[in-house]
């Protein structure tokens, strides 16, 4: 069989119009979604910068949603997200500021930049300490984490505990 690119542009558009309600309906989905994971990754095609922007949501229907655009703007994030209202969790880019809602950084991405500040800045004793400071937080959160199962109310002044430490530690 041989297709021209013409006809496959043709096959590809045609596929889209027929899958968009079930897209919709995906990203319905997604934004009704308690809590949602979003990344964006660069795509170059046929010379062309681009981005495609993932939406995750977990639990027994999970879903996952991918989006092309030419644009890394935080304005991509916002449409995605439209009436979210979850919490959402993401890497430090600042694409995802825009997002009024509660939100979760990915402490992977958090370790990684502190271990390198931590390299960076060896000598000065304040950088290493506050860095230090960040990643013993952490620890204490994984520590509770992987302790005896904890009440919901026990579970949420901890929670509070630790946003406080974390707080004092960010405005420093």
């Amino acid at each position: 069989m041989r297709l021209s690119t013409g006809a496959l542009a043709d096959l590809l558009e045609r596929f889209g119009h027929a899958t968009a309600p079930e897209r919709a309906a995906l990203l319905a989905q997604a934004r009704a979604s308690p809590v949602a994971h979003m990344d964006e990754t660069g795509w170059r095609e046929n010379g062309q910068n681009g981005y495609v922007w993932g939406l995750a949501t977990p639990g027994p229907q999970p879903v996952r949603y991918y989006h092309y655009d030419r644009s890394r703007a935080g304005t991509v994030a916002t449409d995605l997200l439209g009436d979210f209202e979850g919490h959402l969790g993401s890497d430090f880019y600042g694409g995802y500021n825009r997002y009024a809602g509660q939100h979760q950084r990915c402490w992977a991405h958090l370790l990684r930049d502190l271990h390198t500040l931590k390299e960076d800045h060896a000598t000065d004793a304040g950088v290493v300490g506050w860095a230090q400071a960040v990643r013993a937080l952490y620890d204490d959160a994984q520590a509770a984490l992987d302790g005896p199962s904890l009440s919901a109310a026990l579970r949420t002044k901890l929670a509070r505990q630790l946003q406080a430490q974390a707080f004092r530690w960010g405005v420093r």
